[in-house]
């Protein structure tokens, strides 16, 4: 920017629309020669409209040039000054090293406001038309930039929590094995829509006698078999009932009789 146009002092701040809050985030001035630490600056809200020259650059989404930056900042109603040790007063600046003339941009991408770039010159009526469009064009880059870190960093978000959620099943999955295989109940879970089971424990090989690859290699002709052919209606009827609509809100109680692989009936 400095090659183009005079810069004493430059500030970038971003916009946060929800909050409607503005951010400091890069102050730098020519006179200290130092970039001064923003962190411990208070987000600053969006002024009314009509009031503050930065909230007004982001709710018209237009450029300014300020040809006299000390008389236009007399007549702002709301106004917010940065001290070189980042505190926040709103007492003018003046003297030779105050801001004369200013640059006001908005950083947009498909009109959307990301934040504000103001550039100060220390001299009156520093800038023209031809840099404030030259800088716009940096800032457009600047947009899309911010555009490609924010979706890399949203895929970056998504791929550490599907790792955490694929842990997170895993070590569900070991526990519920684990408990499954100490305690002679038979604990399954059966998807539904695939028509699989996802999980049963062996204790069932005991119970029926199968074993739990002859029962898990096709769950219907399973269940039509070892189901006493009286009850198997009825519970088809319990278990569709109950998954009605897709949901499962409460827990559901079945007695039916089972056969055995030597045939015998045994109630569950």
């Amino acid at each position: 920017i400095s090659s183009v146009a005079d810069c004493t002092e430059l500030i970038v701040t971003s916009y946060d629309p929800v909050r409607q809050l503005i951010y400091y985030k890069y102050l730098r001035a020519e006179a200290t020669n130092n970039r001064i630490d923003v962190s411990n600056i208070p987000p600053i809200p969006l002024a009314p409209r009509g009031y503050g020259i930065v909230s007004e650059v982001i709710r018209t989404g237009n450029s300014i040039i300020i040809d006299d930056y000390e008389e236009y900042f007399r007549k702002v109603k709301t106004r917010y000054v940065v001290s070189e040790q980042g505190d926040i007063n709103d007492n003018e600046q003046k003297g030779s090293e105050a801001p004369k003339s200013a640059l006001i941009l908005p950083i947009k991408l498909e009109d959307k406001i990301l934040g504000v770039v103001q550039i100060f010159s220390r001299k009156y009526k520093a800038y023209k038309i031809e840099q404030l469009r030259f800088v716009e064009s940096l800032l457009h880059q600047v947009a899309l930039a911010n555009k490609n870190a924010i979706i890399f960093e949203q895929a970056q978000n998504e791929i550490r929590e599907r790792k955490i959620a694929q842990e997170n099943l895993r070590i569900s999955e070991r526990n519920l094995r684990q408990f499954a295989e100490s305690v002679p109940d038979i604990i399954y879970r059966l998807n539904y829509e695939t028509k699989k089971y996802e999980f049963i424990s062996p204790a069932i090989e005991n119970l029926l006698g199968y074993k739990l690859e002859e029962i898990t290699s096709d769950p219907l002709a399973f269940d039509t078999k070892v189901i006493f052919p009286e009850d198997f209606e009825y519970v088809k009827n319990a278990i569709l009932s109950h998954i009605k609509f897709g949901k499962v809100n409460r827990p559901l109680t079945v007695e039916c009789r089972l056969l055995n692989k030597n045939g015998d009936i045994i109630w569950v």
